[in-house]
């Protein structure tokens, strides 16, 4: 198995709206996901050639007792949706991720991970679940992806 030190690194998720928010390594408990090859897409206009990896299954286990793990990926982002500090802010995005089923994507250190994601509901991913809990004191919650059709299981 081959291993990568995400100390100090974070993970950003990326909402169906374009969202998106960073998260800490130390607000992760625990992280499995699993793949099933590479998807590729020319894009005429710009001339690029957009390379992403289709996500069977993810499982992504937060704390959420710390706010300043969570933070949007831009300044601009954060003005954008008239939040007036950093503080406000950052318990706004502990709030979208809480409460919010629409990940898209997961970029992890330059690699963009597409979610399943069913053509059926254009705002809401119907394979995402959202579970909550408390344990001594610290929130928690538990976001899973998986795919209707999972090739590669957890």
């Amino acid at each position: 198995m081959n291993s990568h030190d995400m100390r100090g690194h974070k993970i950003e998720l990326v909402f169906e709206n374009c969202e998106c928010i960073d998260v800490s390594v130390d607000a992760i408990e625990s992280f499995y996901m699993t793949t099933r090859g590479k998807r590729f897409a020319f894009d005429k206009v710009s001339k690029q050639l957009f390379e992403t990896v289709e996500v069977d299954a993810l499982e992504l286990k937060l704390n959420m007792s710390d706010a300043s793990n969570f933070y949007h990926s831009s300044q601009n982002q954060m003005l954008s949706l008239g939040t007036e500090s950093v503080l406000t802010d950052r318990k706004n995005c502990v709030e979208r991720i809480k409460t919010s089923t629409d990940i898209s994507h997961v970029n992890i250190n330059g690699v963009c991970y597409q979610m399943p994601w069913s053509p059926e509901k254009q705002y809401d991913n119907v394979f995402q679940k959202i579970t909550k809990e408390c344990t001594n004191g610290k929130n928690f919650i538990t976001i899973s992806i998986k795919s209707d059709k999972v090739i590669n299981e957890l």
